[in-house]
């Protein structure tokens, strides 16, 4: 058998999956700890500065065999098996810097925080914090942390201590570094340069970290393969130029490589990239032929070892994705087109998997920027090296790279701003996936194809081999009816897909910052949805609209859905308020028409139906929950009444309309398959006569976890309970919930993969 080390981690990769999918991980929980002020003592292991979005810095610390308890002295006490995240200052640069000082890598602490679990992902295509970071070995994070007391560990042994020694070592020399390039590259151009050669991401912008992702350049800002490769054969070459016996220059080479490693700090990505050049330079010591293929694969093997959970990390999957497609795509096509095309091809489902999204753009792009990089990496080392000595000259050697960044960034805007460039495909299903890497490797192994004669030929089979693999990554269908009531926090938002057609209701809230961009986009681009028929607003308050207004200022840009029009609750002109004239403004602005619902109106396509039950048109309310659009949706069989906030007077008014409307008495209510309760579970709605009229077989809250307002209130839960509902669904606990139905039939799926 060739390459049996490449089989064996197969089988091991695939086995590692199908324990994952059996054994799925969930994210630590300490409840009786979460966002609760408390004291943690351990030892310091490594630190960062990190920028944030208000410009404020921060100093990153991690903290090893942390102690965090209640109390200062006694109470009760929680010892945390990976590290501890503290987030230290009060934003203020000199405030960082002084932490940085006043607390070497090695020193023992004693903070005072608040602590606080990850969040984990409760929508699909949301960034999963408690996965990523729980992959990075941290538990938990400390914010707003003091420091009240340090000192040094007396009770480390003498290998810990020299661990330790070295950290410290290798933390002063990258701040040396980093200093450097900030004297002799200006703005984001030394971040960005501190991010590619010293894995320090803290102070990018995060607009120029979005440009880049837009683009699809953003993989050149983490340290690599080609960093590794450049940096570990450089000393190598002149290792041997300085006429060192190959073994020994392989073995400074692996050294240098290793403890950059340790300094840069090791990802996914510049860990397999380390592992393969250490496994390069084996080959050579034991003169023996390097496989990449086969280094690959043992790289892949010892991080599963080490985590596991590495297989559900995009970054991992990324790497490894466009090493085999340059291992393996690249040699299987002749034409330089399909060459340039393989790792995009590779890599393909990994990214729409994450993003839901493909920026074409991105292909054309890469093979104009990665050319450079090795002029941009070659006068980055070169500054490093004599800026220290003389900043002028450091200057000087950075200033060509420092004009490629420029030419960079030129280009990300240019591609940002033309249409079209990043496309919304969805997620693709694992079946799609299956077959459309099954379809790839028999272009990899076919040897009929390699057979045949005639370039052209050969080539024209396996164009058709990968557009129909294409085709099945690629295909989408959506058919039935479903009701995705997605997770915002405190607020509410829903997407309503029939047939084809997907339209949106609300979107806001007041727990989640930049929810549009951290929510609701995802979730979007990860249903494939490019349009949105129309977006109804039931009322104008922050927690059903502040996501939305930002979709609607978006939308039809490179990677936003389409609006097709804006539904409003129809209200006097007085009573309007300040919200309310802000999205007609942006509206009017982006070109999408508004229409006014009022009772009697009804949205209708195919064999989805929306009548509307509330408000009245011209209404007058002096609250906004009592004007809420309240819709009745049936599609064939199944029904669901959607209301907003709606309580009070205004659900009253909406009860004596749905009387006249719809069927049904107080002896015989109208049977609804599926309810949203009003105002996230307030004891103010859904009274004892709104359920004598309706009768909800389902229903469902959508409310934010330990909120202010204590919604759902018991009350309210218990009149649904009373009222014969089987099952109520809570976005706290089931995250975005999936109701499908085909109009006869009702599934309940909801994001932790519970299917009712």
């Amino acid at each position: 058998m060739r390459r049996p080390l490449c089989m064996a981690a197969l089988v091991y990769t695939i086995s590692v999956w199908i324990l994952l999918q059996i054994m799925p991980w969930k994210p630590e929980a300490y409840p009786e700890w979460n966002k609760e002020k408390v004291w943690a003592e351990g030892t310091i292991v490594s630190k960062e500065f990190k920028t944030n979005e208000k410009g404020e810095i921060r100093l990153l610390v991690s903290m090893k065999n942390a102690e965090v308890s209640s109390k200062k002295d006694g109470g009760k006490k929680l010892l945390l098996k990976r590290m501890l995240l503290c987030r230290l200052g009060d934003g203020s640069r000199e405030t960082a810097e002084g932490l940085d000082e006043e607390l070497p890598i090695g020193s023992q602490i004693l903070l005072r925080g608040t602590f606080r679990c990850f969040p984990a992902a409760s929508n699909p295509g949301e960034f999963d914090a408690a996965l990523y970071y729980r992959t990075m070995g941290y538990t938990a994070q400390l914010t707003g942390g003091e420091v009240t007391e340090t000192g040094m560990d007396a009770k480390r042994s003498v290998l810990y201590g020299m661990q330790i020694r070295k950290k410290a070592l290798l933390y002063r020399v990258k701040r040396y570094f980093s200093r450097v390039l900030e004297t002799c590259f200006t703005g984001q151009s030394a971040e960005i340069m501190k991010a590619m050669l010293l894995g320090e991401k803290g102070g990018l912008d995060p607009e120029l970290k979005d440009l880049y992702q837009g683009a699809g350049i953003v993989h050149i800002l983490a340290i690599s393969g080609l960093h590794i490769l450049m940096i570990g054969m450089g000393v190598f070459r002149i290792a041997g130029r300085a006429r060192l016996p190959i073994p020994a220059a392989a073995l400074l080479s692996m050294a240098v490589i290793w403890l950059y490693g340790e300094m840069t700090g090791t990802g996914p990505s510049s860990a397999r990239a380390i592992v393969m050049f250490l496994l390069r330079m084996l080959a050579k010591l034991f003169r023996r032929t390097y496989d990449l293929l086969t280094a690959v694969s043992i790289a892949g093997v010892l991080l599963l070892m080490e985590e596991p959970l590495f297989l559900q990390q995009s970054g991992f999957l990324f790497s490894f994705g466009a090493v085999l497609g340059i291992a393996l795509l690249v040699p299987s096509y002749e034409s330089h087109l399909m060459k340039g095309l393989s790792v995009s091809l590779a890599a393909l489902p990994v990214h729409l998997s994450s993003f839901g999204m493909f920026p074409i753009g991105s292909i054309a792009l890469n093979l104009l920027v990665i050319p450079f990089m090795s002029t941009v990496m070659a006068g980055g080392l070169m500054t490093l090296m004599l800026g220290g000595i003389c900043p002028p000259v450091g200057r000087v050697t950075g200033a060509l790279s420092t004009a490629i960044l420029i030419l960079y960034e030129v280009l990300c805007k240019i591609s940002g701003q033309i249409p079209g460039l990043q496309v919304i495909f969805g997620a693709s299903s694992l079946l799609q996936a299956a077959g459309y890497y099954a379809i790839l490797i028999v272009i990899v192994s076919s040897g009929q194809i390699r057979k045949m004669h005639g370039k052209r030929r050969r080539e024209g089979i396996r164009m058709a081999l990968t557009i129909l693999a294409l085709f099945i990554l690629l295909f989408r269908w959506q058919s039935g009816l479903e009701i995705h009531a997605v997770d915002v926090g405190q607020g509410d938002g829903i997407l309503i897909r029939a047939d084809g057609t997907d339209l949106w209701i609300d979107g806001g809230s007041t727990d989640r910052q930049d929810v549009a961009k951290y929510q609701l986009l995802p979730l979007l681009r990860h249903y494939g949805v490019r349009r949105l028929e129309c977006c109804i607003l039931t009322h104008e308050d922050e927690d059903h609209m502040n996501g939305l207004t930002e979709l609607l200022q978006s939308a039809g840009e490179n990677g936003v859905p389409e609006i097709g029009a804006l539904c409003l609750p129809s209200v006097l002109a007085e009573a309007k308020t300040e919200n309310y004239r802000k999205l007609e403004e942006i509206a009017s602005k982006q070109g999408i028409p508004v229409r006014y619902l009022k009772k009697g109106d009804i949205l209708e396509n195919g064999k989805l139906r929306l009548l509307c039950l509330h408000p009245e048109e011209n209404s007058s309310y002096a609250e906004p929950n009592a004007r809420s659009t309240t819709l009745y949706l049936t599609y064939e069989a199944f029904s669901c009444l959607l209301n907003g906030d709606l309580e009070g007077e205004g659900e009253e008014q909406m009860l004596r309309y749905a009387g006249e409307a719809l069927p049904g008495t107080q002896d015989h209510p109208v049977n609804v398959t599926l309810l949203h309760i009003a105002h996230h579970g307030s004891k103010g709605a859904t009274s004892e006569a709104f359920l004598r009229k309706f009768h909800p077989q389902y229903a469902y809250v959508s409310c934010g976890k330990d909120n202010s307002y204590g919604h759902p209130h018991a009350e309210t839960l218990q009149r649904l309970k009373e009222a014969g509902v089987q099952q109520i669904y809570d976005t706290r606990y089931d995250g975005e919930i999936v109701f499908r139905t085909n109009g006869k039939n009702l599934r309940a799926r909801t994001y932790n993969g519970i299917i009712h």
